[in-house]
């Protein structure tokens, strides 16, 4: 045997060592350091329940994160605990990045590692929770803070409109600790959410009598934009859906010349289009007497309110859009095609339709009952079904602020075309068409 062949046959061997070193050794070598290590039983509240964990500890070292129970989704939240448990051993660290779309279970595990360390004495500063109130409910925060800087924000609970207000924490989140400072910007179209997220860190810094460094010097000038304005009419301020709505409104005898927005914080793309619209509506009809726009009728309302008190108009009281279900009762109706029904935002209230087709069309969507949220849902069930006969398909835009009644509404549809087995004839829709946007409001 030569000696390259005596190369060839000893690294076949070390190839062959290291195998079986993978196949058996590995789970040995962490049986052991586990054995050695001591360890700590931990939970944490996950998506469907608690998710608890024994945390493994040798001489500072994080040597074994055990899943002792779970209920989260299959396939989301218990693949996502496997993976938080992989980063948090490589990095040797809890500060990793939560998987996208399972924040919830990625987080339990970041809070029980956080409390096992904090037993061990290894805890990287000291945590305090704050609470706020959210769209759909409490949202708390655990902020762990060092001196006078933010190490992590873990989010404890939160009940917040999936895919909107959830995302819009996360996003949060990411921008407090970048700036090292509440003073960001808030999510658009989940201004609820995002405001109770900085409320809750706010909260939560109180508590630790911790002052952060101020934000940028834009978010200054922003918030004094009002303060040092030198008015030229009268400046009047109402509340909006964010914030303060101010305006200077302009007059150049009785009648109303200009009307000036100084600050708002209204949704963006609804909110501050609904001020934009209301400002041109009074300026063309002069007076405040006129209809609010749909799905932002607090943003409306506060240009209203705001010219009404400069010009000493008396604000008139706004009806709200036409419910498509106020003509309808569900105990007497006959329905005159498919009835549907199914659960509604957040799966609380019956949304019942009757779809009614002529052939393969369908002509008519009656919204016969539902209690969804004024300004946000029943936006949507005027809305969407006016797309789905439109296009002729249930594949529609979703209405911004109302994505959950959106989708039940054409999951609802779709169910009433299998039943009466017609095949839609989809209409071309015009792609820089921008889709009406009056169902929604900004909320989580």
């Amino acid at each position: 045997m030569n000696n390259m062949q005596r190369k060839q046959v000893m690294a076949m061997v070390v190839m062959a060592v290291l195998a079986v070193g993978v196949l058996f050794g590995y789970d040995a070598l962490s049986e052991d350091a586990a054995a050695d290590a001591s360890n700590y039983e931990v939970s944490a509240e996950g998506y469907n329940g608690p998710v608890s964990l024994r945390v493994y500890i040798d001489d500072e070292e994080i040597v074994e994160i055990e899943v002792l129970e779970q209920s989260e989704t299959e396939e989301l939240g218990d693949v996502a605990i496997d993976e938080m448990i992989a980063k948090i051993l490589e990095e040797q660290s809890t500060d990793v990045d939560v998987e996208s779309g399972a924040t919830v279970s990625s987080n339990a595990v970041i809070e029980g590692v956080n409390e096992a360390l904090a037993a061990a004495g290894m805890g990287s500063g000291d945590a305090y929770v704050g609470v706020a109130e959210g769209y759909n409910g409490d949202v708390e925060v655990e902020v762990i803070i060092d001196g006078n800087s933010i190490e992590a924000i873990n989010v404890l609970e939160q009940n917040e409109t999936e895919n909107l207000g959830d995302e819009a924490i996360d996003e949060m989140i990411e921008r407090i600790l970048e700036a090292q400072s509440t003073d960001v910007d808030v999510q658009s179209g989940a201004t609820v959410s995002s405001n109770a997220l900085i409320e809750a860190v706010n909260n939560a810094l109180d508590e630790a009598g911790v002052t952060l460094g101020e934000g940028s010097d834009d978010s200054e000038e922003e918030g004094d934009a009002a303060a040092d304005y030198d008015a030229e009419g009268t400046l009047a301020i109402a509340p909006g859906y964010g914030g303060d709505v101010v305006l200077d409104i302009i007059m150049d005898g009785d009648e109303i010349a200009e009307i000036r927005v100084l600050e708002e914080n209204e949704t963006e793309g609804l909110g501050d289009d609904a001020i934009d619209a209301m400002i041109e509506k009074i300026l063309d009809a002069q007076s405040t007497d006129v209809d609010v726009e749909s799905g932002a009728t607090v943003s409306s309302e506060a240009v209203i309110k705001a010219v009404a008190e400069a010009t000493g108009q008396e604000a008139a009281e706004s009806e709200a859009p036409e419910d498509p279900a106020a003509d309808y009762d569900l105990e007497t109706y006959e329905p005159e095609g498919i009835m549907v029904s199914g659960t509604g935002f957040q799966d609380r209230y019956e949304i019942y339709l009757d779809v009614i087709f002529d052939g393969n069309e369908i002509v008519e969507i009656r919204v016969i009952e539902h209690n969804e949220t004024t300004g946000f849902g029943d936006g949507a069930l005027r809305v969407v079904p006016e797309r789905i006969i439109s296009q002729q398909s249930t594949d529609v835009d979703i209405q911004t602020g109302a994505t959950w009644t959106s989708e039940t509404a054409m999951e609802l549809v779709e169910k009433a075309v299998e039943e009466a087995g017609v095949t839609l004839d989809e209409q071309e829709v015009d792609e820089d068409e921008e889709p009406a946007d009056d169902g929604g409001g900004g909320g989580g």
